[in-house]
């Protein structure tokens, strides 16, 4: 029995040294250490950069799990070394949501506003994920375009997670800069209901035409459910232009769930309304079957002008 004791004694001894030593060196492991990790983890402290640089290039690309690296890599962040930084940011958005404690550093490494490395910063932080969300809004209102347009595209990858953004984002399809414009129409839809409510209540806003215009393209190339979204669109497709064109085609992926609402433009609305309502139906194609009838009723009225009645004959073919 003291034998065993003893024994036992000398293990819990030598975890507490080895948990000491790899405290030390930045090491926050759970089991076995990989030796040649933590040669590497020590080399990146080397004052030679022709050793700490390979050193932290060796852990984003070869080691297949870098998770005791994380601190010391974002020491890099927070040093002067801009060679080494390419290779924090990769091996921190290797690691995804269990990088969060890097955000700090990434926050601090974004108000640098350093061009060699804010993009790789932003995709970083959409590669950590949810507890991100809130820098990566912040970082839509960036003073450099491209740096705002990345944040946008990094947000409608991450899906619905970035909900928390949706208003950010809504600003953002009013920027001046059509690019992030477009950005952020287009990250909308893939965050699910929110996005989708939110670029629909943009549509029948006071937003520039521009603005309008991104959201309505978003629509049509975004294929997600946007049924919520069918009353704004059938709106705005009696507003002409380009836009209402692009509102039109994204109905056609809805087909018979906008065919009512059509109709109800055919019967009741204006003369415009009524026109642009019917060549919708026409683009819609067999599934608007049901508004054939009404559509011929005013192909067939010798009151309309006969380059409506063209286009009603048009629409039903």
């Amino acid at each position: 029995m003291r034998q065993h004791q003893h024994f036992s004694i000398l293990a819990t001894t030598a975890v507490l040294i080895l948990t000491i030593l790899f405290s030390e060196t930045g090491l926050v492991i759970a089991g076995e250490v990989d030796p040649e990790l933590a040669q590497l983890i020590q080399a990146m402290k080397d004052p030679k950069p022709t050793v700490r640089r390979p050193a932290a290039h060796k852990i984003a690309y070869q080691v297949s799990d870098p998770t005791p690296a994380l601190d010391a890599m974002i020491e890099v962040l927070e040093g002067d070394d801009v060679h080494m930084r390419g290779s924090a940011l990769l091996t921190i958005g290797r690691l995804g949501p269990d990088a969060d404690r890097a955000i700090p550093a990434l926050r601090r490494l974004l108000e640098k506003q350093d061009e060699r490395i804010t993009h790789s910063a932003i995709h970083t932080l959409g590669a950590i994920g949810t507890n991100a969300v809130p820098l990566l809004a912040k970082a839509l209102q960036h003073p450099d375009s491209q740096f705002a347009e990345a944040a946008a595209k990094e947000l409608g990858a991450m899906g619905a997670s970035a909900a928390p953004a949706v208003p950010a984002l809504l600003d953002a399809v009013r920027h001046d800069n059509r690019d992030v414009s477009k950005a952020a129409a287009r990250a909308l839809p893939y965050i699910g209901p929110e996005g989708v409510a939110a670029l629909a209540s943009l549509l029948v806003s006071d937003a520039p035409p521009q603005a309008k215009e991104d959201a309505a393209f978003s629509f049509l190339i975004s294929k997600v459910d946007f049924t919520e979204a069918i009353p704004a669109l059938v709106s705005f497709v009696t507003g002409g232009g380009g836009a209402a064109h692009d509102a039109c085609r994204a109905l056609k992926y809805v087909e018979a769930q906008a065919v009512g609402p059509l109709m109800d433009l055919v019967e009741h609305g204006n003369e415009e309304e009524r026109f642009r309502a019917i060549a919708c139906l026409g683009q819609i194609g067999p599934a608007a079957v049901q508004a054939a009838g009404p559509i011929l009723a005013i192909a067939t009225d010798p009151a309309v002008a006969w380059t409506r009645r063209v286009a009603a004959i048009d629409a039903v073919g």
